[in-house]
């Protein structure tokens, strides 16, 4: 089955509509906001989120659409409050609504915080840790009302991370065009 996953995708990329090949180059996060108790009947509530490296925060539970897969990430905090069978039962309703249409349909991982696994998450997302702060916050505004010491958790948990961040290429990217421009 996975000999012809590739060549699966490529079709989809040869034939398939603007939307569809978007969503594999810049994937979809959505945060998943479980009712106020387990087993009380709630509906999961789901808010789109910019796909980047500040959105892990130990208290989410996100969803990341890849179009090709679908990694349920689970925050250290959020792991004590849920039950993960329960968890999946929930989005099962928010899977199918995304993947309907899809061939082939999405692989499904859950993915624990502090696994070795978080890095099929990661490489997705579009690297904002090194950006200043105000670019971060033009990003996701949330991180404003971030206490200083939730902050700095943050900050410290995405440093393994390197490379550039978006920003930083883009300006990067931006000098090498302006430089090259006729005088």
């Amino acid at each position: 089955q996975s000999g012809h996953y590739g060549r699966d995708l490529l079709h989809v990329l040869a034939i398939g509509d603007v939307d569809t090949v978007t969503h594999l180059v810049k994937p979809k996060l959505y945060n998943l906001v479980l009712p106020p108790a387990q087993g009380s009947g709630g509906t999961l509530s789901v808010v789109e989120y910019p796909p980047v490296t500040l959105a892990l925060r130990s208290d989410r539970i996100l969803l990341l659409d890849t179009y090709t897969d679908l990694f349920l990430w689970v925050g250290v905090l959020a792991q004590g409050r849920i039950d993960i069978q329960e968890l999946l039962e929930q989005c099962h309703h928010v899977i199918r609504q995304l993947c309907h249409h899809r061939f082939p349909k999405p692989r499904i991982s859950v993915i624990q915080d502090g696994t070795s696994m978080n890095r099929f998450v990661e490489c997705y997302l579009m690297p904002i840790h090194n950006d200043p702060k105000d670019v971060q916050h033009t990003i996701l505004p949330e991180l404003k009302d971030l206490p200083d010491d939730s902050y700095g958790e943050l900050m410290n948990r995405h440093r393994h991370l390197l490379g550039r961040s978006l920003h930083q290429w883009l300006s990067e990217v931006r000098l090498v065009v302006v430089s090259s421009l006729p005088k």
